[in-house]
């Protein structure tokens, strides 16, 4: 024990669990014979210039910067990369031929590319400067799938460009993605001779174009120049949409824009045309002989677009490519739970009842949140209520928004509304009560896409109720650009199928945040950054096990315990040797794409003649290559208000995955009986 001990001590620091796999590693697979870390530096460019048909990975790109000069930073060949990742990676090309299958793409039937990009920050150990900011590029398929697409792994990573080198570039990120689309589409054959991939003897020919970009409102104005949040014409997706002042006001004591359309039929849509007109049209001001100031600072506010000489929109070379207003995508998560719609409503929400009752209403909700159990995955239970502390209260107050964090809203959301419905008096703030339930139906309709079709129309709908009943309770003039994006939403159901978020990526942040803190030689960052991110990618794709997200099974399963397999024996009306050596248990197991379920966790499942049923998860369980859970059987009392009452009963039953619905959060109603959350698509 002690010469472990005496070893870590030995050397530079690094966490209990990567030296414990470090360790693990070495016991199973044994020392490498290079050590130096020239060596590990030199095995990781090997990877990055390994040749394709497509080049290497990594290649230098240069642009001319503002004072003149050149810039140079690295990034990936997405080509390069995509064929040696199907190449190498046998659990990938599985996977991507399994899509191929589902999604038959040919050059008149091409797959969507998904491009997202977003600014990182990784730490800054050696000073205040901020030198390793960055902007982080990442991409993939839309037929991919929602389940994939909801996992980091399957997005992968075109650049890491610190913002020190983009800010020195004329155009910024826009110039950058520039780059990037000439890579797919007009140096690369992805829309027309397609990317030859092959693994194992098999060859693909995979066909894409840009299908849309997912960003937030921060990249968008990075990306496209438009005038974004802060700006007198704040969507670029409408042509008559202008700002007016907002009561809000941001952290930093900046004063907020605000929109009062609340009818989609009010919004005068731009084209594609109309997009390349306005930046197109600032240029020629711009160049204009008489060029004035004053009057082209007008003009750019009219227009919604600030100048650059390397807007996408203005370059003639991607018209083929980019339609901006169907490929363009606010993000729901940001949208509604970062800052967004969903803070500023419950706040004002929480702040008018604490004023219409004189209680301490968060100290109410804090009791009352806690009383939930929910899913075990989300490792949330008896922490929600914590957000509810009366130095969060004082906190909020002072910054004027609910402040937590994504997840935490999505979990919190549902109980809070329904405690609306149940707990809050019915005379006490209807309004506001009506507005934020109105909210609640619309996050509904969000989560619903991943797990059936919502028509457009129907978050519509929602939209502009909500849009309604939060001006009638609130006023207009306390919102933000948020509640505007919301009315593009339909449109986007209607044209994407699955609303994807960016929760995803923001976990994919994790890895360039880690390699990107411990670079000490900014001047490589791009290079050092991007190559361990990729190599990293590269090794996760290699593995198996990452794709066990896409498959049912035990996680860490164990020999069956004896009482279960007499009960189970029992049951089945055979004698406990003949299933003892063909049944596992497991504490939590992955039943669907979208089922993960724990013991402790309630379920909700169809019963043999198609009827809902709920119940307790007491073991996970496979017996001849059949998934299942055993349950405590609950009988159905009661439903209201979202939520449905169930009697506990003393009956055991096994539940097949085929029947699991979903897993649901719950709460004791009285000993015998418990209150289950009903979600919107069951």
């Amino acid at each position: 024990m002690l010469d472990l001990e005496a070893m870590r001590r030995r050397l530079p620091h690094v966490s209990q669990r990567a030296l414990s796999a470090t360790l693990k590693d070495v016991k199973q697979h044994g020392l490498p014979e290079l050590d130096d870390t020239k060596h590990i530096r030199e095995a990781r460019e090997l990877l990055m210039n390994e040749k394709t048909p497509y080049g290497p990975i990594s290649v230098t790109r240069e642009v001319t910067t503002t004072e003149g000069g050149v810039a140079r930073f690295r990034m990936a060949n997405p080509l390069a990369l995509l064929y040696l990742v199907f190449f190498y990676c046998a659990p990938f090309a599985g996977f991507v031929e399994q899509r191929f299958a589902e999604c038959p793409q040919s050059l008149d039937n091409p797959w969507n590319i998904v491009l997202y990009c977003d600014e990182v920050h990784p730490g800054d150990q050696l000073g205040g400067k901020k030198l390793r900011k960055f902007h982080a590029i990442y991409f993939s398929f839309k037929e991919f799938g929602i389940a994939a697409l909801s996992h980091e792994n399957m997005w992968f990573t075109i650049a890491t460009v610190r913002t020190q080198v983009v800010n020195t570039i004329p155009g910024g990120m826009s110039k950058i993605f520039s780059l990037v689309m000439r890579e797919l589409f007009v140096d690369g054959p992805l829309s027309d001779l397609g990317l030859l991939l092959e693994h194992n003897g098999r060859s693909h020919r995979l066909f894409a174009k840009l299908g849309y970009f997912i960003q937030d409102g921060a990249a968008h104005k990075q990306t496209w120049h438009c005038k974004g949040d802060a700006g007198c014409k704040l969507c670029v997706l409408c042509r008559n949409v202008f700002s007016l002042a907002s009561e809000v006001v941001g952290e930093d004591g900046e004063e907020l824009l605000r929109c009062n359309v609340k009818k989609r039929s009010e919004l005068d849509l731009a084209t594609s045309a109309d997009l390349r007109y306005a930046v197109r049209r600032i240029n020629e001001l711009h160049d204009a002989p008489d060029f004035d100031p004053t009057e082209f600072e007008v003009r750019q506010k009219a227009l919604g677009f600030t100048w650059s000489p390397y807007n996408l929109l203005g370059d003639i070379s991607m018209d083929p490519h980019l339609d901006a207003p169907s490929q363009f995508f606010h993000d729901w998560m940001h949208m509604i739970f970062v800052g967004g719609v969903f803070n500023l409503t419950l706040h004002y929400f929480l702040e008018a009842i604490k004023e219409a009752t004189r209680s301490n209403v968060y100290a109410q909700l804090k009791d009352y949140v806690n009383e939930w159990t929910l899913p075990k995955r989300f490792n949330l239970s008896g922490k929600l209520g914590d957000l509810f502390e009366n130095a969060k209260r004082i906190s909020n107050v002072k910054a004027g928004i609910f402040k937590c964090a994504a997840s935490e809203g999505l979990s919190l959301y549902f109980i809070i509304s329904h405690w609306a419905l149940t707990v809050l008096p019915e005379d006490t703030c209807p309004a506001e009560r009506k507005a934020f339930l109105a909210l609640c139906d619309i996050i509904d309709c969000m989560r619903a896409t991943a797990y059936i079709t919502v028509a457009g129309a129907k978050i519509l709908q929602s939209v502009e109720l909500f849009l309604d009943l939060y001006d009638k309770a609130f006023g207009l003039e306390w919102s933000t650009p948020k509640f505007h994006w919301m009315l593009h939403f339909g449109d986007y159901a209607d044209r994407f199928g699955e609303l994807i978020s960016c929760w995803p990526l923001e976990r994919k942040h994790k890895t360039p945040k880690s390699y990107g803190a411990d670079v000490r030689d900014t001047r490589v960052y791009e290079q050092s950054v991007m190559h361990e991110v990729i190599c990293k990618h590269i090794a996760e794709l290699m593995n198996p096990d990452t794709f066990d997200f896409l498959r049912c099974g035990l996680f860490k399963p164990q020999k069956a315990k004896k009482d279960f397999l007499e009960w189970l024996a029992d049951g089945l009306e055979l004698p406990v040797n003949a299933i003892q050596n063909i049944c596992m248990q497991s504490h939590t197991a992955r039943h669907s794409v979208q089922v993960v379920c724990s013991v402790g966790d309630c379920i909700l499942y169809n019963d043999p003649e198609g009827n809902m049923c709920a119940g307790e998860v007491w073991s996970n369980f496979e017996i001849d290559g059949e998934l299942a859970v055993l349950v405590q059987v609950w009988a159905f009392i009661s439903i209201a208000h979202g939520a449905s009452l169930w009697e506990i009963k003393e009956d055991l039953y096994p539940v097949f995955s085929k029947d699991i619905l979903d897993v649901v959060s719950w709460t004791k109603h009285t000993a015998t009986r418990v209150k289950i959350l009903m979600p919107a698509h069951a």
